[in-house]
């Protein structure tokens, strides 16, 4: 079986690294363009990629130093409904 992915970036990544822990014997290939960075903008790492590290046999604290994350338990969002007042969206609980 042969499967490539177009385009990088966590999804593109991610997925790569699943299929070849999944199914060692595929050839997994993936692409990338040189000339369109990857977008950066404060994604979450939510409990559920606990379950992603384990499939994978991936320390947490190997996976948060190499990428220089941080585990989030939620967003605060300040002016949203009224001016001065904020509020947290809960991802859930951690570990």
């Amino acid at each position: 079986m042969k499967i490539l992915i177009v385009g990088g970036g966590s999804a593109g990544w991610m997925t790569a690294a699943t299929l070849e822990s999944q199914f060692p014997t595929w050839k997994i290939s993936l692409i990338e363009s040189k000339n369109i960075s990857t977008v950066g903008v404060g994604e979450s790492t939510i409990e559920q990629i606990i379950q992603w590290m384990k499939l994978l046999k991936i320390k947490d604290e190997d996976f948060l130093k190499h990428v220089d994350g941080i585990y989030k338990l939620s967003i605060k969002f300040t002016d949203f409904y009224k001016k001065g007042e904020a509020f947290h969206y809960p991802f859930g609980t951690l570990l």
